[in-house]
């Protein structure tokens, strides 16, 4: 039988021992350690990942490669053959295969770290609206043009415009 007074020591040593290792942590790393606990699933979530989910996922991915292969005929004509087959193919296989066990609905958020698909649509969206604000960034910088003055001869603003009616 083990005394009391052993099983006490041990027991304050383990919480001296827990209280020292997170006293030496940054704030940050503690924050870090415990959405990382958070966001892990749990047991019983990764035993139904891999006993219901996955084989689901098998016949989703199977059925999606068929729908893929009969949607062809109208899917290459509209141009839309890559989403399609990234729709049907790719994110079921995704699914089944890459996605970390016991994880659900982080498809918005981090499949792009997994996806090569999401990071190309990100990618395209970035470029986008790169884009976008250049395009915005030069109407602004015509706008400014017109306020000032500055305007190319011929247009409305310029010299030589609406001559033919004043005449």
């Amino acid at each position: 039988m083990v005394p009391k007074t052993l099983i006490s020591c041990l027991v304050s040593v383990m919480i001296l021992a827990n209280s020292a290792a997170l006293a030496g942590q940054s704030d940050e790393e503690k924050y870090e350690q415990a959405e990382r606990y958070r966001l892990s699933p749990d047991p019983v979530t990764m035993i139904a990942d891999g006993l219901l989910v996955r084989p689901l996922g098998l016949v989703t991915m199977v059925v999606g490669s068929v729908g893929y292969v009969l949607s062809l005929p109208f899917s290459i004509p509209s141009d839309s053959e890559d989403e399609v087959r990234q729709q049907l193919v790719e994110y079921p296989a995704w699914f089944t295969f890459k996605r970390p066990m016991g994880h659900f609905g982080h498809r918005i958020e981090s499949t792009a770290e997994y996806m090569p698909m999401d990071r190309k649509r990100l990618d395209r969206e970035a470029e986008a609206e790169r884009l976008r604000n250049e395009a915005l960034k030069e109407g602004q910088a015509a706008d400014e043009a017109v306020r000032e003055g500055d305007v190319p001869s011929g247009t409305a603003q310029g010299e030589g415009a609406g001559t033919e009616f004043e005449k």
